[in-house]
């Protein structure tokens, strides 16, 4: 058992890891400065695409946004669970 963690949670986090952790490791690569953000400029976002295999800028926004939103709702509920204990 994972305990206030499910399987399907842990596996969602994981994902999560990965790409994140990708999108850092070739903003290094880019040589850019911010590397816990996106890049602002199209052209900058476009290589970041292109360098992280996604078919567009949008596409890598889209991926990033939904796996932020998504881990800001399993913390949200792993916190919930934990102050009802």
């Amino acid at each position: 058992e994972l305990g206030l963690m499910e399987r399907e949670s842990a596996a969602a986090w994981a994902r999560s890891y990965r790409l994140l952790r990708r999108v850092e490791a070739s903003l290094r690569l880019m040589n850019t400065t911010a590397r816990h953000d996106l890049p602002r400029d199209e052209g900058e976002l476009a290589k970041l695409a292109y360098l992280l295999n996604y078919d567009s800028a949008a596409q890598l926004l889209d991926a990033c946004r939904g796996c932020t939103q998504a881990n800001r709702e399993r913390f949200d509920r792993l916190f919930d669970q934990a102050a009802k204990s």
